[in-house]
């Protein structure tokens, strides 16, 4: 294996780790939004977009950090994202022409 394969592993694996850490950010978000709100406007799990949650998360926990990490760990996978496809359609191909 070459060290540029391995990086492709790794930064799809981190790609993948930001992904569900995201998402776990907004349901516990959701979890919070709809515990200070009650039964009258509670949030749908499955039928709300991550920007209305922040809004929202914004709105009623203006100290709160988990906005702060939701954008964090999206950036995180955008950035892994972006060196994953680096990785898998230059770094790679061009390491395996050189055997």
């Amino acid at each position: 294996m070459t060290q540029s394969f391995i990086l492709l592993i790794l930064s799809f694996a981190v790609v993948s780790l930001a992904a569900i850490a995201s998402n776990w950010i907004v349901y516990r978000m959701i979890g919070r939004v709809n515990r200070k709100k009650g039964e009258a406007g509670r949030m749908r799990f499955f039928s709300s977009s991550w920007r209305s949650v922040a809004k929202e998360y914004r709105l009623l926990f203006p100290q709160g950090k988990l906005d702060r990490a939701l954008v964090a760990a999206i950036c995180v996978a955008c950035v892994s994202a972006l060196a994953t496809l680096y990785l898998l359609f230059w770094a790679v191909p061009r390491s395996f022409q050189g055997q």
